[in-house]
């Protein structure tokens, strides 16, 4: 069963961020009450579960892509995980249910980015994602899942996306009172909301990534 100190360590490794740097961003998550502890408080005493994670890597992404301080890194995890909420077209979801694995199609419109990190993961933890690629691929090509997190610049942004040969699938999380276009001309260059443009700054993770997490806590009972 996958420990703290386990995802820790595999974070670490896939991301490549020193393991100094994720033990201390960890404690303060879990001390912030963003990834479970123990009965007693001991560090890795509890069966680490799909939150925990998308709790971690989403403070990993975030360090990257905005060089937040450490100290204050659980209360912008927290507001990424809880703020951001999807801005689909659906009136009652945003994920298709014929492409999305099952964790994701469930969720309704308006769920946050916390609870589509966290059924994502726990789509790789249990296979279904898995599943779901083999449906999807046609042999045409490949198959691509992106998590993104942008500098909070002019406002937070998270974005999350299925690539395949076949179609292509993805949702946005903004706070409710951020827009998504900003008029042109901008009035400076912070309010560029152009996501090919050069001057916007953000953190990745792709497939390997995120399955060598999610088959991380495949051997935890949560």
């Amino acid at each position: 069963m996958a420990k703290l100190s386990d995802l820790v360590l595999r974070s670490s490794e896939v991301t490549g961020a020193p393991v100094p740097t994720v033990r201390e961003i960890s404690r303060r998550l879990r001390e912030a009450r963003l990834i479970s502890t123990g009965k007693r408080g001991r560090y890795g005493g509890t069966d680490m579960a799909p939150e925990d994670a998308a709790s971690l890597l989403t403070a990993l992404l975030i360090v990257r892509a905005s060089a937040a301080s450490i100290n204050n890194i659980a209360l912008v995890t927290k507001s990424h995980l809880q703020d951001l909420i999807c801005r689909g077209d659906d009136a009652r979801r945003s994920w298709d249910r014929q492409l999305a694995p099952p964790q994701l199609s469930r969720l309704k419109l308006g769920h946050t980015f916390g609870e589509a990190f966290s059924a994502l993961i726990a789509s790789i933890s249990n296979g279904d994602l898995e599943r779901s690629i083999k449906k999807w691929n046609t042999g045409k090509g490949g198959f691509e899942i992106k998590v993104r997190i942008d500098k909070p610049t002019p406002h937070y942004g998270a974005y999350i996306e299925f690539r395949t040969d076949a179609f292509l699938q993805s949702e946005l999380y903004l706070r409710r009172k951020d827009k998504t276009i900003v008029s042109y001309p901008p009035r400076n260059w912070s309010a560029i909301r152009d996501f090919n443009n050069d001057l916007r700054v953000s953190a990745t993770i792709c497939e390997p990534t995120l399955k060598a997490v999610g088959v991380l806590l495949r051997s935890s009972d949560r």
